[in-house]
């Protein structure tokens, strides 16, 4: 989120480097910005907003950030030491330094990153200053906006939006091939070494889980939330048929948040008549008939056959 809205004033700005513009977009003046850097315990030396000062206006004049300096602002910042730099100002460091730049990256720091969010979740999307955090509503330069900065503003972040909201990890050939992998997985069981056929349903399973920590459209996050959900159930059954029911049982309820939150009335009926069947060999009759009394409550139409 800070490097959108650090981004907008910079186009708004040209004048300014992205050492300001990120102050702007946390709404932060040079004393704050020293006291969340003391607040840090980052050296001896008790930080002044002065020195903010000097290093917001290096190289023109002031003073250049040390790499140390800048592992600091960017942990205040939320944001990556790289993007702290011009490109003419970045190729003033020298190769090793320039190296551990590139590794500097406090994102994770900020709630609204969407490389922070686990998987199965929704990653954050950035919205305007005011819905992705109403204290960022005061964003300005100690200046309040005319109307027609605030509208040019507001239809900048709209264009940072749609360009979100249009980027995907994956596509509908990506989701084919992890269903196609999956049939064939469960069309083998029985026929073929079941070791095998554990290691590709749980790679299947690890492959859809790892495409929904990114962004794609709710279609397809749908359809790997199904495949999960299919994967973890094959997994439940195998588990069940080698004598395992109480990890077949671990199995279902993780299948069955994945087929609750997709909302697949035909992959929640196979889980339960899996934890039924799971239940049953575990000697826990009383649970077997309850996961069956669920099972057939479930409806089943079209859509929720299994695949």
């Amino acid at each position: 989120m800070w490097e959108q809205i650090a981004a907008v004033w910079e186009t708004d700005h040209p004048e300014v480097g992205p050492r300001v513009a990120f102050r702007w977009a946390h709404n932060l003046s040079h004393q704050e910005v020293a006291d969340r850097w003391n607040a840090l315990d980052a050296g001896d030396a008790t930080m002044v907003k002065a020195r903010i000062y000097q290093y917001e206006h290096w190289p023109a004049k002031g003073r250049r950030p040390s790499v140390a300096a800048l592992h600091v602002l960017a942990r205040v910042y939320q944001t990556q030491g790289r993007r702290l730099l011009t490109d003419a100002e970045y190729v003033l460091y020298g190769t090793d330094d320039q190296a551990e730049i590139d590794r500097i990256d406090y994102r994770q720091a900020d709630p609204n990153f969407s490389g922070n969010v686990p998987a199965g979740g929704s990653p954050a999307f950035p919205g305007t200053v005011e819905v992705a955090s109403p204290a960022l509503s005061r964003l300005r330069d100690r200046r309040p906006f005319s109307d027609s900065e605030q509208l040019a503003l507001y239809a900048r972040e709209s264009d940072l939006i749609l360009s979100e909201a249009e980027t995907t990890n994956v596509g509908t050939s990506t989701i084919e091939r992890l269903n196609a992998d999956l049939q064939r997985v469960a069309a083998s069981y029985l026929k073929t070494p079941t070791a095998p056929l554990l290691a590709d349903a749980r790679r299947i399973r690890d492959e859809a889980l790892r495409l929904l920590e990114g962004h794609q459209p709710l279609r397809h996050r749908r359809d790997l939330y199904l495949t999960v959900g299919w994967a973890m159930t094959f997994l439940a059954w195998v588990s069940t048929d080698l004598g395992r029911p109480e990890a077949a049982d671990r199995h279902a309820r993780a299948a069955w948040h994945f087929a609750e939150e997709c909302g697949h009335n035909g992959l929640l009926a196979w889980v339960c008549k899996t934890r039924q069947v799971a239940a049953y060999w575990d000697d826990r009759k009383q649970d077997a008939l309850l996961t069956r009394s669920t099972g057939f409550a479930t409806p089943c139409g079209p859509e929720g056959r299994p695949r």
